[in-house]
């Protein structure tokens, strides 16, 4: 039981946060060195990132002071693990070379472990058992040498040599010096960068002095605190847990102090047995230090927020974000009142003076809400790459799977959405990779006899197209067969051949969105072309989108989602049926008429009407919805709304049509939770509440 660990405020957020990045960093380049692209950069680069995820392991796990608690907290076997494959980086390192493809399969395990135990830290679990042996007797030896008992390490003969002795002791001393100075000055925030620095510089020419020594247990010691200094280092503000931080590298210090005195003895007793080197030049001396001294930190070694000076960056958790934001979504409603308000004061009151300075003060208020509602959705905006990121590799381990080669092509990565639609965006992105994998794509002797390329292409995109985020995930696999497809429907009894015969083949292959349906021969264990295709439209239209799907049989297969900017604000049409108003969300309406009544024909029950010479089926929303109208003359025009809904334009019937305005959506709970035919409800700024129509959702 884990209940009884507890960690400095903001201290396991902030690890979980990191180790993610990291760790997806890791897997990129691990692709990289897959397709022969990794160099010298590369591996100084994923040993780095495995050196700071073991590291900040060991600072949140020096946090729990029980023994019992830390020898089975998940945190234990992920340091460990890190530590393992850092091992193998280094000795690749060393040698210059890139992992072998073994040990990159190897590392990839490594990432899906941390992974778990990342999962297991963050829900406070104690984690199974894991046993991972390093691949190969050599580097399972490498690695156990890390681990050498400092008491065996082989100490160099110092005897003799007075003047290395004394570069060492004044080496020591000056980094001792500089630390203590370094460390005093951390908590200050306008210092604070420069001392994290000094501080680095500190212990890395300690930890040359103590190889020079042979003191491996010194070593550790300094790179723990190195740890700690590169994890103070992301914070631009100090923060209260860090007293204890810097508490824990006084305590490596003390061990680099003990050494001092131990050289400062040596130098006397070698000077006392040794007078005749005390004769050495000057230039000889100089030579000696000079070969002794330790390198300067390169820029790459220094606290990487040392660039970002003066850049403030504070972490907000997202609930203070949603409660914002609903907060701005209701002021930019409330805002609707003033020009209300005015249009009261002249008409009802006969006051347009008072009228004009209150639409005036209205205009300046609305100004800056919106202003204010910008800048709080533009914090809200994350780059889609983060859900991006995660396909590289699945593309690679299901094209191992299924013996097909993919070749995965990403763009638009950094164009942005609102974070809440970019995390329900994940599984059905996951839905739709998979089946083009599975059943989209081809094996290699397939595409070779149809004189295609044997590695096939997989296009995940991402653009802008007005208020929207457009989304492609696109083949050049096989394509649907609109035959197969009105083939399965006829068997399914889901449509009668008659009703198939007025379908064109774009809107029969749309029929995989039915729930259940699929025309894979067989269901495998990672999809088929259809299954989850019903979940994948229900999760998009949830966030306010739409599906639509394009195949050509033999050439590929395109799905394109479009998506909302937001969900926290929209853009609606207020419309009257039956006396009763709803809102229409604007991104299905293309444009508002009134058609003449004899525009309007019947054709098998169904009603059509003629529009800009184009022939629209119309449906009456008061029927749509079970409302009774009251009688019509037959005289006059008849309001239409047109809305387009992906695959064919609808002309929507109404009473009335008003302004376009904002609105917040607010789902339906209670009695009301699942209502067909609408999305969410709303209150208007004069106080009224109107049910958000969902136009897909009519037609079902």
């Amino acid at each position: 039981d884990l209940s009884g660990v507890s960690f400095p405020p903001g201290l396991k957020e902030q690890f979980l946060d990191e180790s993610e990045e990291h760790l997806q960093h890791i897997e990129d380049l691990l692709l990289k060195f897959e397709k022969g692209e990794g160099g010298v950069e590369e591996i100084n680069d994923l040993f780095r990132a495995l050196h700071t995820l073991k590291g900040n392991a060991g600072v949140l796990l020096s946090a729990i002071s029980d023994e019992t608690l830390k020898a089975i907290h998940p945190l234990t076997p992920f340091q460990e693990i890190a530590h393992l494959a850092e091992s193998l980086m280094q000795k690749r390192r060393d040698e210059g070379k890139p992992p072998s493809p073994e040990e990159i399969d190897f590392l990839f395990r490594v990432i899906d472990l941390l992974k778990g135990l990342l999962d297991k830290v963050s829900r406070n679990e104690v984690p199974e058992p894991i046993e991972l042996p390093l691949p190969g007797a050599g580097e399972a030896s490498a690695t156990r040498a890390q681990d050498t008992p400092p008491e065996k390490a082989q100490e160099p003969d110092l005897s003799g040599h007075e003047a290395k002795i004394e570069v060492l002791e004044n080496t020591l001393s000056q980094a001792l010096e500089a630390a203590r100075v370094g460390l005093s000055e951390i908590l200050d925030r306008e210092k604070r960068q420069t001392a994290l620095s000094k501080v680095s510089r500190a212990f890395e020419m300690m930890i040359k002095v103590a190889k020079e020594l042979g003191e491996s247990e010194a070593c550790e010691e300094a790179e723990k605190s190195l740890n700690i200094v590169d994890f103070l280092s992301k914070n631009e503000e100090p923060e209260d847990h860090e007293k204890l931080l810097i508490e824990g590298i006084k305590d490596g210090l003390s061990v680099f102090e003990k050494i001092l005195e131990r050289l400062r003895a040596l130098k006397k007793e070698t000077q006392e047995k040794a007078q005749p080197a005390r004769e050495a030049s000057a230039d000889e001396k100089a030579a000696s230090a000079a070969k002794e001294k330790p390198p300067k930190p390169s820029a790459k070694q220094a606290p990487a927020k040392q660039e970002k000076r003066g850049k403030q960056v504070i972490k907000v958790p997202q609930e203070r974000l949603d409660k914002l934001m609903n907060l701005v979504g209701e002021l930019v409603v409330t805002k609707n009142n003033f020009a209300v308000l005015a249009r009261e004061l002249s008409v009802e009151y006969n006051l347009p003076g008072l009228a004009k300075k209150v639409k005036e003060f209205g205009a300046g208020v609305s100004r800056i809400v919106d202003e204010l509602q910008a800048t709080i959705m533009a914090i809200r905006m994350v780059p889609v790459g983060q859900v991006f990121s995660r396909f590289p590799r699945m593309v690679r381990d299901l094209s191992r799977k299924l013996g097909k080669k993919v070749k995965l092509v990403i763009t638009g990565e950094e164009t942005e959405l609102d974070k809440t639609i970019i995390e329900a965006l994940g599984d059905p992105l996951v839905h739709l990779v998979r089946n083009a994998m599975d059943h989209g794509i081809e094996p290699p002797e397939e595409r070779a006899r149809v004189g295609k390329p044997e590695e096939g292409t997989l296009w995940l995109r991402a653009y802008n197209k007005g208020q929207s985020v457009i989304i492609e995930i696109e083949d050049d696999g096989r394509g649907i067969d609109p035959q197969r497809v009105r083939a399965k429907a006829v068997e399914r009894g889901l449509l009668t051949e008659e009703d198939l015969e007025r379908m064109d083949d774009k809107e029969v292959i749309n029929l995989i969105f039915q729930p259940g349906f699929s025309t894979a021969e067989k269901v495998s264990e990672v999809s088929g072309r259809g299954v989850g295709m019903d979940v994948v439209r229900t999760a998009i239209e949830r966030i306010g989108g739409s599906v639509e799907l394009e195949s050509k049989l033999g050439q590929g297969t395109k799905v394109i989602l479009k998506l909302p900017l937001t969900l926290a604000i929209s853009k609606g049409l207020e419309v009257e049926v039956a006396g009763e108003r709803y809102y229409i969300p604007l991104d299905y309406v293309v444009e508002t008429v009134k058609a003449p009544r004899d525009a309007v024909h019947w054709h098998r029950g169904r009603a059509l009407v003629v529009i800009r010479e184009s022939l629209l089926p119309m449906l009456d929303l008061a029927e749509a919805l079970g409302e009774v109208r009251q009688e019509e003359n037959g005289q006059g025009e008849i309001p239409l709304v047109v809305l387009n809904l992906g695959q064919k334009k609808l002309a929507l019937k109404v009473d009335r049509f008003y302004n376009e305005s904002e609105f917040v959506l607010k789902p339906l709970v209670g009695p009301l939770e699942g209502l067909p035919g609408f999305s969410g409800a709303t209150v208007t700024g004069e106080g009224r509440i109107l049910l958000v129509l969902d136009p897909p959702k009519l037609l079902h």
